[in-house]
């Protein structure tokens, strides 16, 4: 059981740290990678990063085990730690002697390997691996994931402004989680072994960790600054996008993903069946893949309904003619079919290819020429044309009779014209 001591000063100097501190997460996630729990939460993340770590993990593993004690060297309290590079500068610029107690304490719950002898005397080559193990770790487990860290964690901070606000520090303390309590002017955190802490006037630091796991920690050296390290909530399945979620994840809720997958990665238009080019995953018959895909369920639909897309505008297809554009891919024409300018009616269709259109720009008056050259001055083939001239499938053309008169017709499968009226 870990307790804290708060005086009435101390309670006016609480604090929430403004974001995620790079060693705190560093040290957390070591940990929490070579334990068999949690894997809710960081199951997806542990298979992910495992085979992706480098060989100068074993630095880290080797001080950071799985339970018990830490150096608190890892985790300066102090000094500039606004970016990476400057808190491992901090870091390596630990004196000696508390390098020697901290590592000798270490020694006295694990068996400690060779090199961290020359550690504990400050060897400066050895202190640079361990910074360039830090670096390395960081960038290959951490920094994939980091926008997701930052926006869990901001989050968090959100939540324990709220708290603030509403109840004031007391409410803020309480409301740490479920192994936190409040009993004035003692906060007790369910720890692994004992540990008083008393603040004495020097306030508490509460540091949200997107890796600390299962309960809070602290620094094992009551006399360094007062810091509490705390779980926090974490987005579901956050582990499944490594780079950040995908830009078409507003369309993937309103068609599906696998529909705004291929969407996505095309320009602000797709092409439709008549000329559209072969697209990896279309079976052999010709049908596209994303004509293939289940549509979006009304689960994707509810959440997102009609927000963002761009209005009708009676012309066609939804189209960008709104002031402003929805999010990326809510634009995105699903197969259609325009209006040919050659038949000048509302019965003269064609396969045309659409025009990319920018998100803000509006439909323009007339469409584009047909893929396939239907001129709008093209009179009626003759008789004696070839069967291809006089007929062409997927095109109905305007024809002209004989009282000079334009009407639009089709054509029967017996080859009679047929006027609509």
């Amino acid at each position: 059981m870990l307790r804290i001591h708060f005086t009435p000063e101390d309670l006016t100097r609480v604090t929430v740290a403004r974001g995620p501190d790079f060693l705190w997460e560093i040290t957390n996630s070591v940990q929490t990678l070579q334990r068999a729990d949690g894997e809710r939460v960081f199951g997806a993340w542990h298979r992910w990063v495992r085979p992706r770590l480098p060989e100068s993990r074993l630095l880290l593993s080797a001080l950071l085990p799985a339970y018990g004690c830490s150096p608190d060297f890892l985790t300066p309290a102090s000094g500039d730690r606004s970016t990476l590079q400057a808190a491992v500068d901090t870091l390596l610029g630990t004196g000696r002697p508390r390098l020697r107690a901290e590592l000798s304490r270490l020694a006295r719950s694990r068996r400690l390997p060779g090199w961290t002898r020359a550690l504990a005397e400050g060897d400066k080559e050895t202190l640079g691996r361990l910074g360039k193990a830090l670096h390395a770790y960081q960038a290959e487990a951490l920094v994939p994931h980091w926008h997701q860290v930052r926006a869990d964690i901001d989050a968090d901070r959100a939540r324990r402004m709220e708290s603030l606000m509403d109840g004031g520090t007391e409410a803020l303390l309480a409301g740490l989680g479920p192994g936190v309590r409040w009993r004035p002017p003692v906060l007790e955190v369910d720890y692994p072994v004992d540990q008083q802490l008393r603040l004495r006037g020097r306030g508490l630091l509460l540091q949200p960790s997107f890796f600390c796991w299962p309960a809070p920690t602290t620094l094992a050296d009551a006399e360094l600054s007062p810091v509490l390290v705390h779980t926090i909530r974490h987005t579901p399945d956050w582990a499944a996008y490594p780079a950040g979620r995908p830009e078409h994840d507003s369309l993937g809720q309103l068609v599906g993903r696998t529909r705004a997958g291929p969407a996505a990665g095309r320009p602000h238009w797709l092409l439709h069946r008549g000329g559209r080019p072969a697209a990896p995953g279309d079976a052999p018959g010709g049908q596209p893949a994303r004509e293939r895909a289940a549509g979006g369920g009304p689960d994707h639909h509810r959440p997102c309904g009609r927000t963002g897309l761009p209005p009708r505008d009676g012309r066609g297809p939804r189209a960008p003619g709104g002031r402003e554009p929805g999010p990326p891919g809510a634009h995105v024409s699903l197969g259609f079919r325009d209006l040919c300018p050659s038949g000048r009616g509302r019965h003269a269709v064609c396969h045309r290819t659409p025009t990319p259109l920018s998100p803000a720009a509006p439909l323009p008056h007339r469409s584009p020429p047909c893929a396939r050259d239907c001129s709008p001055a093209r009179s009626p083939p003759s008789s004696s044309a070839p069967a291809a001239a006089r007929h062409r499938p997927g095109v109905r053309h305007a024809l002209r009779p004989r009282d000079g008169r334009t009407h639009p017709w089709r054509r029967r499968r017996d080859g009679r014209r047929l006027r609509i009226r």
